[in-house]
């Protein structure tokens, strides 16, 4: 899939009827948003890490394997960001792995009390809207697989969950990070859709005038 190169402030979505001019150009504004809130996110989650130290100071591995995979995560939506020369298959792609490393990352950690299971959610829904279906089921399945095996191996004790991670309910930090992610999400799924039905909307009543 070969990139097209324009600027998104001068590329006008309602006279073009490329999809994949569409789709690179809602890409564009929604990885500069999503970069934002994901990085006050990632504070918040920072926060809650040290006060996890604080409180088991055995766990210190842990802390710091979390906060590798995240700042990881964080480097590569950053690096997709701010290259935008890059093929769109790479810049959309790199923002679909970080969702994929984050979630899978929550699931195994949180296990259904942590984001996990509605990051992945929003990496099936974002890949639907950025690529064709030969690639967004194989993403569903994957995901789908993902979250099998995950509760499988959790269910056979091969991957423990201490249940003060799954009880988190009177955690303010727990809260603040949950309700970024989710506000995060939730418009970045909402914005795409929205922005893509409304381009096809106002596209076919242009074709039925003519």
């Amino acid at each position: 899939m070969k990139s097209i190169p324009f600027s998104p402030f001068a590329f006008d979505p309602f006279s073009s009827r490329n999809l994949q001019e569409w789709r690179e150009y809602v890409l564009e504004w929604l990885l500069r948003g999503v970069l934002i809130l994901w990085f006050i996110a990632l504070i918040s989650g920072i926060n809650n890490a040290f006060k996890t130290y604080a409180a088991n100071p055995n766990s210190l591995l842990l802390i710091i394997s979390l906060l590798a995979i995240y700042l990881t995560a964080t480097a590569l939506l950053a690096f997709v960001t701010l290259n935008s020369k890059l093929p769109f298959r790479f810049r959309a792609g790199g923002l679909l792995l970080a969702l994929y490393i984050v979630g899978t990352v929550g699931l195994v950690f949180s296990s259904l009390s942590g984001d996990g299971r509605i990051i992945l959610f929003a990496f099936v829904i974002l890949s639907a809207v950025f690529f064709d279906l030969r690639y967004s089921l194989p993403v569903y399945i994957f995901s789908l697989f993902t979250l099998l095996v995950i509760g499988w191996l959790q269910l056979n004790g091969y991957v423990v969950v201490p249940s003060a991670r799954q009880i988190n309910s009177t955690d303010m930090g727990a809260w603040v990070s949950g309700t970024l992610v989710f506000l995060t999400l939730s418009v970045a799924v909402l914005i795409s859709i929205t922005y893509l039905l409304r381009v096809l909307g106002i596209n076919l009543e242009r074709t039925h005038e003519l």
